[in-house]
């Protein structure tokens, strides 16, 4: 898939805003850290198109996600590095969990549900995919959360 360094990440949930890879639209941006400049926050989900093609993962919980490359996602569900890497945090990303002056190492069990989603648009070019993930992903990873207004 040949997308142009263009992505779609979800705001919020609520719609998707374009991103383009190591470009912002209101300043010049002086690209140092090409990976960490292009992650952004994922609550619902991303997708990549070429205008043929679209690939797209929703997510159950907030993630960090990016194409990096075209035609590829990449989403970091948890950051863990035993060793300096040298990028700037000056240590190890290596959790630990204290309880009572004893520390051990993080385990880190992640039960998650993800959809990923391949289209193609020859068989349905009238119904853009994106705009029916909001209820795939109440169908598949969550639920509705209703918020009465007061009167």
């Amino acid at each position: 898939m040949v997308t142009n360094h263009t992505f779609y990440t979800d705001s919020n949930g609520r719609d998707f805003l374009k991103r383009v890879r190591d470009y912002r639209e209101d300043w010049d941006l002086q690209v140092t850290q090409p990976v960490a400049g292009n992650y952004y926050p994922v609550n619902l989900g991303m997708y990549v198109t070429d205008g043929k093609y679209e690939l797209s993962v929703l997510v159950d919980r907030a993630v960090g996600a990016s194409s990096i490359q075209d035609g590829q996602i990449e989403m970091m569900f948890h950051r863990r590095i035993l060793y300096d890497d040298g990028r700037g945090v000056g240590e190890p990303l290596d959790e630990t969990v204290c309880v009572d002056s004893k520390c051990d190492g993080l385990v880190v069990y992640i039960h998650s549900q993800h959809c990923i989603h391949f289209y193609f648009f020859q068989y349905r070019p009238d119904i853009a995919p994106s705009s029916l993930y909001k209820n795939q992903q109440i169908h598949t990873v969550g639920h509705r959360t209703v918020s009465p207004a007061e009167t």
